[in-house]
């Protein structure tokens, strides 16, 4: 979908990819596309196939993440693709591979695939935020824990995680989290159990660490979060008994009752 001068309406593109949930993308400064993925083949720019077989699971919500391997702005070349692939025990383990634009003429192509990056048993979800001017975040959660995993992405590399707690444990049935624009607020999405809520935290872009604000419960079963751009609002589209619905709160106070009395329905 592209959004175009002003408008409120997207226009639909065509391309290969079919794929159930999870998709990632990457753009250069002037906001015009790299490449994609859905986790298991890669596409360039111009919609051709220039690798496949990386162990993305494509049943995912969030599988797949994209993050720069510096940030050389009209320079960069490389991009780290996180994915996560089923063990024998059916537990969800971290792998990456490496995007080099320059392969294929210049179409681009995949130099590392499948490196293993780490055993944690994880939710079915990335979550991605930039950090400081020269580095990222990369963030999973435990499965059937409270125990965030934040991976720091610079040009030294992928660093060991820092871990912070949760508020909630994530459970088999997951639902999206997502990372304001400038990466200080976070929102994780959880289905019942433990309930049907989206839990916010504070979030420190120089030490990984994340902190507990307070929870949004939800009348139904979430499955995506997202932020206004000024990370004063949060959006939740929950599926209920009989119909879908968007709703919208206003995050801009930490005081959870001036939250719930914020309270919108933007669609159904």
């Amino acid at each position: 979908l592209k959004f175009a001068g002003g408008s409120s309406t997207p226009t639909a593109g065509s391309g290969p990819m079919r794929t159930p949930e999870g998709v990632a993308k990457m753009t250069d400064e002037n906001n015009d596309l790299i490449f994609y993925t859905n986790g298991s083949r890669v596409y360039s720019k111009d919609n051709s196939l220039v690798a496949q077989g990386l162990n993305g699971d494509t049943s995912l919500i969030q599988g797949v993440a994209i993050l720069p391997k510096t940030t050389c702005k009209g320079c960069q070349s490389e991009y780290y693709i996180f994915t996560m692939s089923k063990n024998a025990a059916g537990e969800n383990q971290l792998y990456y591979s490496i995007y080099d634009r320059k392969l294929n003429g210049g179409r681009g192509g995949v130099s590392v695939m499948n490196q293993f990056l780490s055993p944690a048993p994880s939710a079915d979800r990335f979550a991605v935020s930039v950090g400081g001017g020269d580095y990222f975040w990369l963030q999973t959660q435990d499965i059937n824990s409270n125990v965030l995993r934040t991976f720091k992405v610079s040009k030294a590399g992928i660093s060991a995680p820092t871990v912070s707690n949760t508020s909630s444990s994530a459970t088999n049935i997951t639902a999206s989290s997502h990372f304001s624009r400038d990466g200080k607020v976070l929102a994780i999405a959880y289905v019942s159990p433990p309930s049907n809520q989206i839990d916010i935290y504070d979030f420190d872009v120089a030490t990984g660490n994340s902190t507990f604000r307070y929870r949004i419960p939800l009348v139904g079963s979430p499955y995506g979060v997202e932020f206004s751009a000024d990370a004063r609002i949060v959006y939740a589209s929950v599926q209920g008994s009989s119909t879908s619905q968007i709703w919208q709160y206003s995050i801009a106070s930490n005081d959870s009752t001036q939250m719930q009395n914020s309270k919108s329905l933007l669609w159904s």
